[in-house]
C-alpha cells in the first residue's frame, strides 16, 4: 500500500491561500508568510486541525508557489489533509532584515515551529521538507534540540556545508554557484530593501554596465566572467559583504564553521529522509548527513528508520545523460515519506528499502541496507607509459607524459556537477585536446561494478610555483562515447599545509596529488573500458587558478602563467586509481521506482528543480486577506499589490 496519487491535471481540486501573513520572531523581526489550506466548496477549512508541512525559503521573488520544492507541493498536500506554511527567510522578499546566508535560520525556524504549535488549525504535528537552500533552512532547524512539534523532514540535497557545496569545492571556489547564487539575490536584495540605497545603486549600476544580466541569469556566462575580473571585483556581486565574507574564507574555513554540518551532532530523535542525485553538487551533503544520523542516532530505532534515495540527478537542470526510470514527481515521494511518519500510513516502499540507489550502467534501480556499502573490494589500476591503465605495477622507469596548462585556454565540460553541466556526459570531444591525458584499461573481460568514493594518487611536477589538476573517470563504450562518471582535482598549493597554510610548489618537484573523487554507482559493462583522464581545468565546475602562487582572491588575466605538467608513473612514482568495486557476492535487490511522472500525468523537469506561478497549477488557489486567518501573535499583515501570477526568470538553488 502507497500514499494515493495526486490530482491529475484533468481533476483539479480547489485550495486557499493566506498572502502576507506575518510571523514574528524572537528578536522582533516579522518574516512573511503564505499559508495555504484546504477548501470545501471553495471556502478554506480552518475551524479544523491539521498537521503542517513547513517550508522556508529564500526564493519567493512573487507570491504564489515561487519558492517551493518539490513542485506545487502546497497544492498536493492540501489534498491530504496538510496546511502548508511558505515562509521567506529572514532578509529575502517581504521578510524583515538583512540577509545572513543561513545566518539565523536555526533560531528562526524553531521559532516558527513555536508560532505554529500555537495556533488553532494546527495539529502538533509538523514536517518539514526542501532542497538546496530550503533544504540548509530545514537542516539547521531540525539540528536544533528539544523542538518540541517536530515529526520528520525531508532533506534534499542540503545546502549545509563549506567545501562540499555553493561555496566551496574541496581546494576549489565552486565555480558557477557562489557567484551565480549571489547575482541571482541581487534583485530582491536591492527591490525590497535587504540592501543600503547605496548598494542598491550600486548593484544596478553593474548590472546597467554588463547589458542587464539581472534580467535572466540564467542565460550569464559566468566563466567568461571569472576570465576576465578576479573574485574580489566580480561585477554586481562585489557590492555583497556577504560575498565578500565567503572569499574571506577561502584560507581561513574558521570564518565559515557554523555552515560545516559535520560540526553538529546528527543526534535526530525522528526518523529523516535524505536525498540527492549522483550529479547534484550538494551529493556529500546528503550522503555524509545520513551517515552521520545513523551513527549518532539516539537508539537503534532511529538509526534503522534514516532513509536515504539516490538518484542519477543533478542538482537543477537536466542532466546532459538522461537514463532511464528516473523522473520524478518529487511531491510522491516527499508527502508518502511525511505522511508515513505524521498519520502511519503505511509506505511498501519506505518500509522495505534504508536506502535505495540507482546503479548507472544497469540503468536500475536498487535497495542496499547501508551507506557507504560495507562489502566494497579495493581495485588499483596503475598509469603507466602509451596510454595504458592496468593492474600491473611498474617496473622499473617509464616515459613520463606532459601536457601544458594555461589558464587562458580553459576546457568547459558539459558534465559534472555543477549548476549547468550536470552528469554523464561525452568525453571525445574534449579528449581530441592536446592538455588531455589518458589512460585506458583492455576491454574489460566482465561487469565491474563501483560503488563508493573513487580516489586517484597521481605524481606530478610543474614548472609554475602553483598549478591545478583535474582527474576524470571515464567509462568508454565501444560503440563510441567516452562517458564521464565523476572527477575531482586538487590545487597544488595545499598539498603540503592545507587550506590554511598555502604554501609555493618548487619548480620542478615531484609531488603527490592524492584526489578524492565524488562517491558514484555505475557499472562498467563487459566489453567496455576504464579511462583515467586528466587535465588542467574544468571551468563549470571549478573555478580555473592563475598557474601563480599570488592572492586567488585578486588575481586577473595579467597574472596568468603558462605552465607544463609532467605525470610520473614509474616504479618510483607509481600513479594509480582506487576503485571501490562491488564483489559478485553482493545481493542485489533490484526494485521499482514508484515515483515517476507518469503515475500522475503532471509534466515534470528532468531534474530536481522547477519554480512555477499559479499559472501552471491546474486551478489557482483561493487568495485570502492575510488579515483574516485564525491565528494568535500574528503581526500586521503584509499587503502585495504586484500580480500574484508573475513569472520571474531567475535562478534559484
Amino acid at each position: 500500500m502507497s500514499l494515493a496519487l495526486p490530482t491529475k491535471t484533468d481533476a483539479p481540486h480547489d485550495y486557499a491561500v493566506f498572502h502576507g501573513v506575518r510571523i514574528p520572531m524572537r528578536d522582533g523581526a516579522k518574516l512573511y508568510a503564505n499559508i495555504f489550506f484546504p477548501t470545501k466548496d471553495g471556502e478554506p477549512q480552518t475551524d479544523q486541525k491539521y498537521p503542517v508541512v513547513l517550508i522556508r525559503t529564500a526564493y519567493a521573488y512573487g507570491n504564489g508557489e515561487f519558492g517551493t520544492q518539490p513542485i506545487h507541493l502546497p497544492y498536493y498536500a492540501n489534498e491530504l489533509g496538510y496546511v502548508v506554511v511558505l515562509q521567506s527567510c529572514r532578509g529575502t522578499f517581504h521578510s524583515d532584515d538583512a540577509l545572513e546566508y543561513l545566518g539565523n535560520d536555526g533560531e528562526d525556524g524553531v521559532d516558527t515551529v513555536k508560532w505554529i504549535l500555537k495556533q488553532p488549525w494546527c495539529n502538533g504535528k509538523i514536517a518539514t521538507t526542501g532542497h538546496s537552500y530550503l533544504g540548509g533552512t530545514e537542516y539547521l532547524l531540525q539540528l536544533q534540540k528539544d523542538v518540541p512539534g517536530l515529526v520528520t523532514g525531508v532533506l534534499r540535497s542540503p545546502n549545509l556545508s563549506f567545501d562540499h557545496g555553493v561555496l566551496y569545492d574541496g581546494d576549489f571556489v565552486d565555480a558557477s554557484c557562489m557567484v551565480l547564487w549571489c547575482i541571482s539575490q541581487s534583485m530582491d536584495l536591492a527591490n525590497n530593501g535587504h540592501v543600503s540605497k547605496e548598494v542598491a545603486e550600486a548593484i544596478m549600476a553593474d548590472n546597467e554596465a554588463m547589458g542587464n544580466p539581472l534580467s535572466n541569469p540564467a542565460e550569464l556566462n559566468i566563466a567568461a566572467w571569472q576570465a576576465q575580473y578576479s573574485p574580489r571585483d566580480m561585477p554586481i556581486v562585489r557590492n555583497l559583504d556577504f560575498y565578500q565574507r565567503w572569499l574571506d574564507a577561502r584560507e581561513n574555513p574558521e570564518l565559515l564553521s557554523r555552515l560545516d554540518q559535520s560540526t553538529y551532532a546528527h543526534d535526530f530523535d525522528r526518523p529523516m529522509l535524505f536525498m540527492t542525485g549522483w550529479s547534484d553538487l550538494l551529493m556529500d551533503v546528503s550522503l555524509n548527513g545520513y551517515k552521520k544520523a545513523v551513527a549518532d542516532a539516539p537508539s537503534a530505532d532511529i538509526a534503522a528508520a534514516h532513509r536515504l534515495i539516490v538518484g542519477p540527478w543533478g542538482h537543477m537542470m537536466p542532466t546532459a545523460r538522461q537514463f532511464p526510470n528516473t523522473e520524478t514527481d518529487d511531491r510522491l515521494s516527499a508527502m508518502e515519506w511525511i505522511d508515513s511518519q505524521v498519520s502511519g500510513t503505511k509506505s511498501e516502499f519506505f518500509d522495505a528499502n534504508p536506502v535505495a540507489l540507482y546503479v548507472m550502467g544497469e540503468d536500475r534501480w536498487r535497495s542496499e541496507k547501508e551507506w557507504p556499502l560495507s562489502d566494497t573490494q579495493g581495485m588499483t589500476l596503475r598509469l603507466h607509459e602509451n596510454g595504458v591503465l592496468s593492474a600491473d605495477a611498474p617496473q622499473g622507469a617509464e616515459a613520463a607524459d606532459t601536457f601544458t596548462s594555461d589558464p587562458a585556454n580553459r576546457i568547459f565540460d558539459t558534465a559534472g556537477h555543477g549548476l549547468f553541466c550536470q552528469g554523464v556526459a561525452d568525453q571525445r570531444e574534449i579528449e581530441q585536446r592536446d592538455d588531455v591525458i589518458s589512460y585506458t584499461t583492455a576491454p574489460l573481460a566482465d561487469d565491474v561494478e563501483v560503488t563508493g568514493v573513487v580516489k586517484a594518487n597521481i605524481f606530478m611536477a610543474t614548472t609554475a610555483n602553483d598549478t591545478d589538476l583535474i582527474v576524470k573517470l571515464i567509462d568508454v563504450d565501444p560503440e563510441g562515447p567516452a562517458w564521464r562518471v565523476t572527477s575531482g582535482g586538487r590545487r597544488a598549493r595545499y598539498l603540503k599545509g592545507g587550506r590554511t597554510n598555502p604554501q609555493p610548489v618548487v619548480p620542478g618537484e615531484v609531488m603527490a596529488y592524492d584526489v578524492e573523487m565524488r562517491a558514484t554507482s555505475y557499472v562498467f559493462k563487459k566489453g567496455h573500458s576504464i579511462r583515467i583522464d586528466i587535465c588542467p581545468s574544468d571551468a563549470l565546475n571549478k573555478e580555473v587558478g592563475p598557474n601563480n602562487f599570488v592572492d586567488l582572491n585578486t588575481a586577473t588575466p595579467a597574472d596568468f602563467v603558462v605552465a607544463q605538467n609532467t605525470v610520473f608513473h614509474d616504479a618510483e612514482h607509481a600513479s594509480s586509481v582506487e576503485l571501490c568495486v562491488v564483489p559478485a557476492s553482493h545481493e542485489r535487490n533490484w526494485i521499482e521506482w514508484p515515483f515517476g511522472t507518469e503515475k500522475t500525468g503532471v509534466e515534470m523537469l528532468k531534474g530536481f528543480m522547477m519554480f512555477p506561478g499559479y499559472d501552471t497549477v491546474p486551478t489557482p488557489p483561493v487568495i485570502l486577506d492575510p488579515a483574516t486567518i485564525p491565528a494568535v501573535d500574528v503581526a500586521e499583515p503584509y499587503y502585495d499589490t504586484n500580480d500574484v501570477h508573475a513569472a520571474v526568470d531567475t535562478i534559484r538553488f
